[in-house]
């Protein structure tokens, strides 16, 4: 991720986060990290997943919404995919932040992006829904070898997410079995991860 920023010149910020003690807790904590963020930068706000590659830069993009919270929901089954998510500095992002968080800890076995679906789910569903949300196209969340990707229309692509959970899903569904002679996700995932660094650190050498 740090990379493929650094060649388009967006400023990041990383932070690394201890185990809290496994998958669905880590992936809780991300509300947690991200209400105490927004009281820390000023102006808008742009999270993505660490293993997230940035082709093309979005902030020029990003400027122009006009929304507390921007969020791409899956092309195929609608479900809301916290990899990439967009919060500018208003009130209301702040109040959706700390509701997120809330329900996290009241809810430590869910996952934290179906606890945020759940949240404006609500609000939006109201007489007088509270945050102003747009739908980010499926350019900001990309992932290579997903068909319903694939075949929506030709688009740009700012981030792509190269799905690390891959590795840990892979092997709890492989535990004790034999491999299939099928490629894999994870085999698929460091293929094309190993397609990205040749790009990226190719273009640094010629630099």
């Amino acid at each position: 991720m740090c990379a493929s920023a650094e060649r388009l010149g967006i400023r990041v910020k990383t932070t690394t986060i201890s185990s809290q003690g496994g998958w669905e807790a880590n992936t809780s904590f991300k509300a947690a990290y991200l209400l105490r963020e927004r009281d820390i930068v000023s102006g808008p706000m742009l999270y993505v997943d660490v293993d997230a590659v940035f082709h093309v830069s979005p902030l020029k993009y990003l400027a122009s919404l006009d929304c507390d919270i921007a969020v791409y929901y899956d092309l195929g089954d609608g479900h809301l995919v916290s990899a990439t998510l967009f919060f500018q500095d208003t009130e209301a992002a702040r109040h959706l932040l700390a509701e997120w968080n809330r329900q996290c800890i009241a809810h430590p076995e869910i996952w934290d992006q179906e606890v945020l679906q759940s949240v404006i789910a609500a609000d939006q569903a109201s007489d007088n829904p509270r945050y102003k949300v747009f739908h980010l196209p499926v350019g900001f969340c990309w992932i290579f070898d997903r068909e319903d990707n694939l075949r929506a229309p030709k688009q740009q692509v700012y981030i792509e997410q190269l799905q690390a959970a891959r590795v840990v899903h892979e092997n709890l569904r492989t535990s004790g079995k034999l491999f299939s002679i099928r490629k894999s996700k994870v085999q698929r995932r460091m293929d094309r991860i190993r397609e990205i660094e040749d790009v990226l650190f190719q273009q640094k050498s010629d630099d």
